[in-house]
């Protein structure tokens, strides 16, 4: 779903962004930007958070946080759109 959901951002125009912990994903097909994080593949946390979504969900905060002030209004706009796309994904 997320691959699809990049696809179709990308097919609107949008700037796309990836995150992710692996290399060659097929995520970074549609991303014009790839941004790697820690890969946690060789350390053991038991049942706590990996490292890898940790900083992937911070990294993704700051971006959109900065992202969505450069132009408030045009990014409600996109909110919309987000929106409307989520609830066409609802099962």
């Amino acid at each position: 779903m997320v691959v699809n959901n990049l696809q179709r951002a990308k097919e609107h125009g949008a700037a796309t962004i990836a995150i992710t912990s692996y290399e060659d994903v097929p995520l970074g097909a549609y991303a014009d930007i790839v941004l790697m994080t820690v890969n946690n593949d060789n350390v053991k946390f038991g049942i706590e958070p990996s490292c890898a979504t940790v900083t992937q969900m911070i990294l993704l905060d700051c971006i959109y946080i900065m992202i969505y002030l450069l132009d408030k209004e045009k990014s409600d706009s996109y909110v919309e759109v987000t929106l409307e796309a989520i609830n066409q994904e609802k099962i």
